[in-house]
């Protein structure tokens, strides 16, 4: 992206030298004056462009000065012919893609020519050339006869493939980035793509008061992501988020991830606090090259509610312990937030376990996957996944009933059966759901006894 942007500069370099080379050959008051500052407007486009020719309008003639060595050649084979008509022919036939035949005609008719440039120094026209890629092709006026009509111009090529080439390829990327961002949701007022690898930052979507901030900051050092996160955080964050923002937000951390994840913190807005939640999502561009997506949304009615949820269930934890004992360990999921909280564990060494893993992210889809690569049964780990997807679990208790998902886990060695018990909970939201953790082996074990006695009979 600094790369796009020093293109951009040179080209308003460009633009500017030529547009006052060009408007200084008035300036001079004889026709030697003149013609040797046009030698050396010449000479200073040779540095840019790698193609030049002097084109007498008027007379269907030209000078070339500098060209490529292929059309040196074919217009050497026309050595009684040396008219511009000719030499834009051979152009259009032989040296341009057929897609771009007719354009490149249209745009060097000498008749047409001053319509084409419709009061203007200059007017340009992009190219693909046969073998040699994308070129900018150019008509700059030189000087015009006392009656105003054009007289001599200057027709130059530029290479522009580099700058092309990182065009596309920073299109193709936006369709890819596009759709990622679509998918987010309009909720989602801020929208950012990171390169974690370079440190710079772009702004793809800024929408109202919260998004402007952000993008404020995004856009305050040249686009480098660390010193504007750092100054966003300081003067926005509340102080007790601030060095988890910073940790989690920071450049090492995205690239010590390989999922999506999310962050909740909060900041001050007119005197009140106010919870947002950020969502980091990471794309891998079609050159194999990853960038993070950072978005950010008001999550503040979410948080609340699910504190008032939480507050609830302690006030009621008497019920909660009577209703679940047989449950070694018990969380509250929010569907919303795609996070959860333990709210109720036993001291039983495969429990303690289990806390250790959920207690390091609180990233429900994370967490389920990490339970199940480190302690759910290899030949049960697919299916465990499938059943435990968050969307799944939402179809299946949306209607008040409980959803079982029966597993085995490995435990000194020993196959144990384990089972997870998914069930909404009863209050103003619908998206909160109890998921809790129960050792059934010695069930499934009188299970498995009692049937192969009934085979064995």
């Amino acid at each position: 992206m600094r790369k796009s942007r020093k293109n951009v500069e040179n080209k308003n370099e460009e633009n500017r030298q030529i547009e006052e080379l060009l408007q200084k050959v008035d300036s001079f008051q004889n026709l030697s004056e003149q013609l040797q500052y046009q030698m050396d407007v010449i000479k200073s486009l040779g540095n840019i462009y790698a193609c030049i020719y002097f084109i007498d309008v008027k007379n269907d003639s030209f000078v070339e000065l500098s060209s490529f060595v292929e059309l040196q050649s074919t217009l050497k084979e026309k050595e009684n012919e040396f008219h511009a008509s000719v030499l834009f022919d051979v152009l259009c036939s032989t040296f341009v893609i057929p897609e771009y035949s007719d354009s490149l005609r249209t745009f060097t008719d000498l008749k047409k020519m001053d319509s084409l440039l419709d009061g203007r120094k200059k007017t340009s026209i992009e190219l693909f050339v046969k073998n040699l890629g994308w070129y900018l092709a150019r008509i700059l006026e030189v000087d015009r006869d006392e009656d105003n009509n054009l007289s001599h111009i200057l027709f130059v090529m530029k290479d522009i493939n580099e700058e092309k080439n990182q065009e596309l390829a920073s299109r193709k990327a936006s369709e890819e980035y596009k759709e990622v961002i679509e998918g987010l949701g309009s909720e989602y007022y801020s929208v950012l793509l990171v390169d974690y690898f370079k440190d710079s930052v772009e702004v793809f979507r800024a929408e109202g008061d919260d998004g402007q901030d952000i993008k404020q900051y995004s856009e305050k050092f040249s686009r480098q992501y660390t010193k504007g996160l750092k100054l966003y955080v300081n003067d926005r964050i509340c102080e007790k988020d601030r060095e988890k923002i910073l940790n989690e937000l920071s450049i090492s951390t995205m690239k010590s991830r390989f999922e999506n994840y999310r962050v909740i913190y909060s900041k001050i807005v007119d005197s009140k606090e106010v919870f947002l939640n950020v969502k980091v999502a990471f794309v891998t561009r079609y050159d194999g090259y990853k960038v993070a997506i950072v978005a950010t949304r008001n999550v503040d009615n979410e948080v609340r509610q699910e504190r008032e949820n939480m507050r609830c269930m302690e006030d009621h934890m008497d019920v909660v312990d009577a209703l679940t004992s047989e449950y070694q360990v018990l969380f509250l999921i929010n569907s919303l937030t795609d996070s959860y909280r333990l709210f109720r564990n036993d001291n039983d060494a495969r429990s303690i376990e289990a806390k250790k893993l959920f207690s390091s992210n609180a990233i429900y889809s994370i967490v389920m996957k990490k339970y199940a690569e480190t302690l759910v049964y290899v030949a049960d780990r697919e299916s465990f996944l499938e059943k435990t997807e968050l969307s799944k679990v939402l179809d299946h208790t949306s209607d008040g009933t409980l959803y079982l998902v029966n597993y085995r886990r490995i435990f000194d060695k020993k196959l144990i059966y384990y089972q997870i018990t998914f069930a909404m909970t009863k209050n103003n939201s619908s998206t909160d759901i109890v998921m809790g953790f129960r050792n059934i082996h010695e069930t499934v074990e009188k299970e498995i006894s009692a049937q192969e006695s009934i085979n064995t009979s």
